[in-house]
């Protein structure tokens, strides 16, 4: 339990987070939520101004978090390798909260969804940042079908909609198979 005094939204989007980890989205409601914390329901909306605002706050901390992962983890890396290891973190801490899937297909533009398309922006600027300093720009990588496809192919994974049959590491292939089509420069019909 968390005293009231003590609470701050920090505090409140880390349980909330923890709930919908352990329970599934579905049960993220605010009143489960005070209850978790040991306040009163009405207390929370010091912090959050409704549901919708408390999952998009949980959302863009969650990108935000493994955003800063991606970016430790990537020094030192570059061009290829280094699109690789973001798309392979992403996919692999993106596993860990699979409610995340949630989150995401729930989405539809409210003015509360900022947060996240804020952390989906950034995670495309990283991808420009990375492409520009490794003069990736002729490979034509194209930040928003990199990460369209990585989300995609997380959303997938998340609800077991691929093939049961396919081992992780043919999973693992066929995703960084992906991910290299979408970095490597295309071919011309004369084959240039």
């Amino acid at each position: 339990m968390t005293q009231s005094r003590t609470l701050n939204q920090q505090k409140v989007v880390q349980a909330a987070a923890e709930i919908a980890k352990s329970d599934g989205l579905s049960q993220l409601t605010m009143s489960n939520l005070a209850d978790y914390l040991g306040i009163r329901s009405q207390s929370l909306y010091h912090y959050v101004k409704n549901r919708e605002d408390l999952i998009s706050l949980v959302g863009a901390a969650i990108l935000q978090r493994i955003r800063k992962q991606i970016v430790q983890q990537i020094v030192g890396l570059s061009g290829e390798k280094a699109i690789l290891a973001m798309a392979d973190r992403l996919r692999d801490e993106l596993a860990k909260v699979p409610f995340m899937a949630g989150i995401f297909y729930s989405m539809r533009g409210t003015d509360g969804e900022v947060r996240i398309h804020d952390e989906v922006v950034n995670y495309l600027d990283l991808v420009n940042q990375i492409a520009q300093a490794d003069g990736l720009e002729a490979m034509e990588v194209r930040p928003q079908m990199l990460v369209g496809a990585v989300f995609g192919f997380i959303f997938l994974d998340s609800f077991t909609l691929t093939d049961t049959r396919q081992t992780a590491e043919e999973r693992q292939r066929e995703y960084e198979e992906m991910i290299m089509r979408l970095i490597t420069p295309r071919q011309t019909k004369s084959g240039h």
